[in-house]
């Protein structure tokens, strides 16, 4: 893992949001966006006050990189 933040966890729900999102099911995505936010967020929980926000700038970034926006 190249990046101390992220777990190989995250990596996995990472990809499972990819899958998800180019299946276009909008319950699943949301299912797995929400596991995705809740492993990063408790690996940043430790680091700052504004994990959840942080997450969600995170997965947003990790996204634009391998998903086309809508």
């Amino acid at each position: 893992m190249s990046d101390l933040f992220k777990s190989d966890n995250y990596d996995k729900n990472l990809n499972s949001l990819i899958r998800v999102i180019k299946l276009k099911d909008t319950k699943k995505i949301n299912e797995q966006y929400d596991e995705t936010l809740k492993d990063l967020s408790q690996a940043l929980k430790n680091f700052t006050n504004n994990a959840k926000d942080v997450a969600k700038f995170v997965i947003y970034s990790d996204l634009n990189n391998y998903v086309e926006p809508l």
